[in-house]
Parts: structure tokens; C-alpha cells; sequence
């Protein structure tokens, strides 16, 4: 599939293409339209890549989120864990996954946590423990937030 036909399917102008692959409107059509002065230019793989990536999602689903929970709240050493952001009616949604638990963690693991977790999930994950949680970001979670552990059909 060439570049053109790649944009299209993706149902995107050349404006739009070429705000995602960092160029120009004039430099992305002379691209598209082979006016480049090699076929396998770095340029041309580098769009070519982020446009088949484009509107592709990574995350996972809610359902997928309780099913690897247990051992996330293992690993991140908390007795409940909820997922507020990144997830929206138990879809993926634009934006970072915000994670809410009782960490037992020093910060410095929190954040090396949140890198695994991040590759994991290949979008960007904030932990936010519950002690340093103000009352009224606690109450969005458990207004808002999706439980994912324990699960409330476990003892």
C-alpha cells in the first residue's frame, strides 16, 4: 500500500497526515506524491509507519484490566486498586490511566512501576496512592473509577 492509499483508509487529509508525521503540507505531498529524490527514504518509512500505527490502540480493555489486576496489586504491594482515566464505558479513551491504590511502595519504585506498566499497556500510566490523595480526588474514584481489585465478588 502506498502512502496515499495508506492516508486514506485511514480517512485523514494531507493536512491532517502530515501534522502526524512532523512535516509540512507541501513537504508531505511532495512525499506522497513520489517527488522525493529516493523511494526508500527515511522520511517516507518514518510516515509510512506512524500512519499504519495511527488510530490503533494498544490498551487493553476493562475487561482484560481486572484480568491482570491481581497481579499488579501484587506487584505494587495494595490491597485495592481502581482505574480512573484512559478508560471510558470500559473502552480505551485518550489520555494517561490513572491507577488509585494503597501503594506500599517507596516513590522511587512507584515510578519505575509506572514505566513497566506503561510499556505494558503502551500508553502513559499515573499511580496515585491513596495517602498523598486528597479527599476530593478520592471521592472522583470511588465515584467514577472502575474497581479492579479486589473484585466485589471476592471474599
Amino acid at each position: 500500500m502506498n502512502l496515499k492509499q495508506l492516508r486514506k483508509s485511514k480517512k485523514l487529509t494531507q493536512i491532517q497526515a502530515a501534522e502526524l508525521c512532523g512535516l509540512s503540507r507541501k513537504g508531505y505531498q511532495n512525499l506522497e506524491e513520489g517527488k522525493t529524490k529516493k523511494k526508500n527514504s527515511p522520511t517516507l518509512l518514518y510516515c509510512l509507519t506512524r500512519l499504519e500505527e495511527y488510530g490503533v490502540s494498544h490498551a487493553p480493555s476493562e475487561k482484560e484490566l481486572r484480568k491482570t489486576a491481581p497481579s499488579w496489586a501484587s506487584s505494587l504491594q495494595c490491597d485495592f486498586l481502581y482505574c480512573l482515566g484512559g478508560m471510558q464505558n470500559g473502552k480505551d479513551s485518550e489520555g494517561p490511566l490513572l491507577l488509585f491504590g494503597n501503594f506500599r511502595l517507596e516513590e522511587w519504585e512507584l515510578s519505575s512501576m509506572e514505566n513497566s506498566m506503561e510499556s505494558f499497556f503502551g500508553k502513559p500510566v499515573s499511580l496515585l496512592a491513596f495517602s498523598s490523595a486528597t479527599t476530593r480526588e478520592i471521592e472522583k474514584v470511588l465515584g467514577s473509577g472502575i474497581r479492579l481489585y479486589p473484585t466485589r465478588n471476592a471474599n
